[in-house]
């Protein structure tokens, strides 16, 4: 679920760049203006629990580190996504290959909880 949400993140069509774009103006404009830093700063502590939400679930699955505070994997993994997508949108890097260093990032996650039933790289299927 991690990959597929934070995925999102990274520039993969028109559409998804287009949108990217945008959104990395409105937080270069936060770095400016108080009220726009204000509002991201909503937006990053909602999106941060949202996330943060899905780390815990897998850690009370085994999945990951139990010992690891989610709220802060959580954070580390949106600035590592729109770090990479902002290095997509520069042409600092190909889309494919911030994919790939994103997916390995969760992947490393995964396995840092130890031997598992997952394959190399697989996330936990969400049940229910």
């Amino acid at each position: 679920m991690l990959t597929a949400v934070l995925g999102e993140l990274i520039p993969a069509d028109p559409a998804t760049e287009a949108h990217m774009r945008v959104r990395q103006s409105f937080n270069a404009l936060a770095l400016a203006d108080q009220a726009i830093a204000a509002k991201v700063r909503l937006l990053y502590d909602d999106f941060h629990r949202q996330m943060a939400d899905l780390v815990r679930r897998d850690q009370q699955a085994g999945h990951i580190p139990a010992a690891l505070d989610a709220r802060e994997v959580a954070a580390g993994l949106v600035a590592l996504a729109e770090g990479l997508a902002f290095y997509v949108l520069i042409d600092v890097t190909p889309a494919a290959t911030a994919r790939e260093r994103l997916s390995a990032a969760i992947a490393d996650l995964y396995a840092s909880a130890g031997p598992s039933s997952l394959d190399v790289g697989e996330e936990p299927r969400a049940q229910g």
